[in-house]
């Protein structure tokens, strides 16, 4: 996780954890309420639910493995303009397209700050420094311009439009900014954090299960709200009860899958493989009459790249590079990582290919990175004449 949030530009947990610290009542209920109406949810409060960590890490992992290349129609330019090669002076070109994906999904949206080549007075763009998105914010001029604020350890940096190129994922009228999953999905998120902290109340500090407290006298209303908050004080959690007036207390048990309500969290991973748009089987999660096996599995690689990587993601920050490079030019990320078939379907289609006169095989070996010359075909032999 800390890595994760490292990447976001956010603040990470010690390697040593401090000993746990008890809220108050009050600040357990007001994170409650915080999480029933929503607005308690950010990436900090729910990326440490399996489901959303390994989506967003799933997105980033893939799509970071795929090399950004300037394209002039169907061949590769024969010389890749700095910011494609390098758009972050500041880090590996993997690392920044790790952090526009990420940022993407984490908030729904990526800012780019553009650098202008000082030894070129034509506007030339030679690097595209991602922005942490939580630390960008929009606003608009007098006369309706917008301008970016961009926070900063040293104080708040103004940006133009101008100075910006802005990455959206869904882009919604009326918006000024981008709308992500997390944000968009609120409340299914707040959800599956009750029902993980619920489940996790019956092992956590001693908690005590749901049952019926009784007494043998009759009570009045405000004793009885008074021996209940008593019975679920959280400063005597996991000590010893000591009743009065004739208190009994009887425990509703239920079975243990039930009181991880495991159900419940395995359709909260099926919601997360929805709301990023993630194959559930990448989730390792199971959905009822589905089967899986070895062959259909290999297309699951191209399900996550035509439905959600490649329309929601690579293709947004290829345009937006594309505006960035000479005219002519086009940015396109190599998808073929993502496609890789198994050894035998790659070598029929290499040999059809190569049949048919597509290419030769000097290209098959390149793009197997066969080192070394094509070897040439063995020479026909001859028949001897009858």
């Amino acid at each position: 996780m800390g890595i994760l949030l490292q990447s976001l530009g956010l603040e990470t947990l010690s390697d040593t954890p401090d000993a746990p610290v008890y809220p108050s009542v009050e600040t357990r209920l007001a994170d409650v309420r915080a999480l029933r109406d929503g607005s308690g949810i950010n990436l900090k409060t729910v990326v440490g639910m399996p489901g959303v960590y390994r989506a967003i890490q799933l997105l980033y992992g893939k799509g970071s493995s795929l090399q950004l290349n300037a394209w002039r129609g169907v061949s590769l330019a024969e010389r890749q303009p700095q910011v494609i090669r390098q758009p972050d002076p500041w880090r590996p070109a993997r690392s920044w397209t790790l952090r526009t994906i990420t940022n993407l999904g984490a908030d729904g949206n990526g800012f780019l700050k553009k650098a202008l080549d000082p030894l070129r007075d034509d506007g030339s763009v030679i690097a595209a420094e991602t922005l942490n998105p939580f630390a960008v914010t929009i606003r608009r001029d007098k006369n309706g311009r917008k301008f970016y604020e961009h926070r900063t350890r040293d104080g708040i940096e103004k940006l133009s439009s101008e100075q910006v190129e802005h990455i959206w994922l869904n882009e919604f009228p009326g918006m000024d900014r981008g709308l992500g999953p997390i944000e968009a999905c609120r409340l299914a998120l707040s959800g599956g954090i009750r029902v993980a902290d619920y489940a996790n109340a019956f092992f956590d500090r001693g908690a005590i299960p749901p049952g019926i407290l009784t007494s043998d006298q009759v009570i009045d209303p405000t004793t009885a709200t008074a021996m209940q908050t008593r019975w679920h004080d959280p400063d005597d959690a996991g000590k010893i009860k000591v009743m009065s007036k004739g208190l009994k207390f009887e425990p509703i048990l239920i079975k243990p899958e039930d009181a991880q309500w495991i159900e419940a969290q395995n359709f909260t991973v099926l919601d997360h493989s929805r709301m990023w748009g993630i194959p559930a089987v990448l989730l390792m999660a199971a959905i009822e009459g589905s089967s899986l096996t070895y062959q259909n599995l290999q297309m699951v690689n191209e399900q996550l790249l035509n439905d959600t990587l490649s329309p929601l993601y690579l293709e947004p920050i290829e345009a937006a590079m594309t505006s960035l490079i000479p005219a002519g030019q086009e940015a396109r990320f190599d998808r073929s990582p993502l496609t890789r078939r198994d050894d035998l379907t790659r070598m029929q289609t290499h040999a059809l290919a190569i049949e048919h006169g597509i290419y030769d095989a000097d290209h098959a070996r390149v793009e197997e990175r066969i080192p070394g010359p094509a070897p040439k075909a063995p020479a026909p032999k001859e028949v001897p004449a009858s």
